[in-house]
């Protein structure tokens, strides 16, 4: 897997624009502050719960890899668990 921005990432804010379908809408901003400088990550629209909780869920992706490594690193998972983590850490996805 190619390198990652290290965190901590956050929703640094959010800011309302016309979407595609005319149709205004709030998007979130996923990223972090490097000397006093906004640094973007992602944006997100925000048309439901749903979205804001996914907004979260990709600040909180470089905490989660760290959780992983350190778990993974730790020895303490079954051989099935840590295939899934390996995965995790190596960037594979499933559908």
């Amino acid at each position: 897997m190619a390198e990652y921005t290290p965190g901590p990432w956050q929703v640094t804010r959010t800011f309302k624009m016309m979407g595609m379908n005319g149709v205004p809408s709030t998007t979130a901003v996923i990223g972090f502050y490097k000397d006093g400088v906004e640094m973007v990550i992602a944006m997100v629209p925000l048309y439901s719960d749903e979205d804001k909780a996914n907004a979260e869920l990709i600040a909180l992706a470089p905490l989660m890899m760290q959780l992983l490594e350190k778990i993974f690193d730790e020895n303490v998972l079954s051989e099935e668990i840590r295939d899934l983590v390996r995965q995790a850490v190596d960037g594979q996805t499933h559908a």
